[in-house]
């Protein structure tokens, strides 16, 4: 007699970005007593607090006396709620030798994400075409949980706008003489309504794994002007690793058939495509050592909306 241990993952999310009935074993190289066949969903998409059917069928060449079904329920990649039943509740035991299936019915969601903790109470700032940009500044501690704000910006991204976040990183070169040395000092992630500003310590700490199993998301698209350097870095100084990345001068140069465009900054960049007045970022940066806390953000915040409005125009 055999035992075994289903996982189901639940995403709190259901949109094109991901086929929910995708299936993915833990371990590619190990070889399971159970083949999953496949997993019907009903309905689909799910509904928000209405109750989900999922059927897994699946195939064994031995006889399964007992085992266990174990729920994981995430949010944008944060785990939220796991649950554990007993398989032979969910189908009839002994398993016998060949085709069989698990039907399980649960309620998605009956928890509530942590990510409504996330106030972005920094100051907003209204931009050139009148939307409204709301950003926070975070000075990282040992003790800061960064995830709450990490899944508003993943969840603005999918939600409201074109699931890309553009990013820029800038580094400590003050004690290091090698560019293999840097150490990130700090991030700037922007969506179409939010900016988030990330002060990192000196040393690494334990809340920075979420932001490394953010950059790592299967759902969204990092963009960033000039990146390719950044890249390398983050992945050499610190094992970042950017699941999907895009140089937004590359995709502007191939839209436009004009290679050039690909080695401007993000200021030229903007300007190329989009033709926008940027009168207060030139005030800005042209004061940029006078400059105070609420006016570099206020800057960080416009170059994030020049770079996200060029990449959702090209895109178009």
């Amino acid at each position: 007699m055999s035992r075994f241990s289903l996982v189901i993952f639940c995403f709190l999310f259901v949109s094109t970005i991901v086929r929910a009935t995708d299936v993915e074993y833990c371990d590619d190289n190990k070889e399971y007593e159970v083949k999953v066949q496949g997993v019907n969903i009903l309905p689909y998409p799910i509904v928000r607090g209405e109750p989900a059917t999922f059927s897994i069928s699946a195939n064994t060449d031995n006889v399964i006396s007992r085992g266990k079904l174990v729920i994981e329920v995430s949010y944008f990649g944060w785990h939220i709620h796991s649950e554990t039943h007993d398989l032979c509740d969910e189908t009839k035991c002994p398993v016998a030798v060949g085709d069989f299936l698990v039907a399980h019915s649960q309620v998605l969601p009956g928890y509530t994400p942590h990510n409504h903790m996330a106030n972005f109470d920094g100051p907003g700032f209204s931009m050139v075409d009148d939307s409204w940009i709301q950003t926070k500044a975070i000075d990282i501690e040992p003790s800061t949980d960064i995830s709450p704000y990490l899944s508003r910006i993943l969840e603005d991204c999918v939600w409201n706008g074109n699931r890309a976040i553009v990013f820029d990183v800038y580094w400590d070169v003050s004690s290091v003489t090698t560019k293999s040395k840097r150490r990130l000092s700090s991030v700037k992630l922007s969506t179409k309504n939010l900016c988030l500003f990330l002060r990192l310590p000196n040393q690494s700490t334990d809340n920075l794994k979420d932001l490394y199993r953010f950059f790592a998301s299967k759902f969204v698209t990092f963009v960033g002007v000039q990146i390719g350097e950044d890249l390398v870095l983050l992945k050499e100084n610190h094992g970042i690793v950017i699941r999907s990345s895009l140089e937004i001068g590359k995709l502007a140069a191939v839209a436009r058939g004009t290679p050039i465009v690909e080695f401007l900054g993000a200021r030229e960049l903007a300007h190329k495509i989009l033709s926008c007045d940027m009168s207060r970022l030139d005030s800005i940066q042209s004061k940029w050592d006078e400059a105070g806390g609420d006016d570099r953000l206020e800057a960080a915040a416009i170059e994030g909306w020049l770079i996200y409005n060029v990449y959702d125009q090209l895109q178009q």
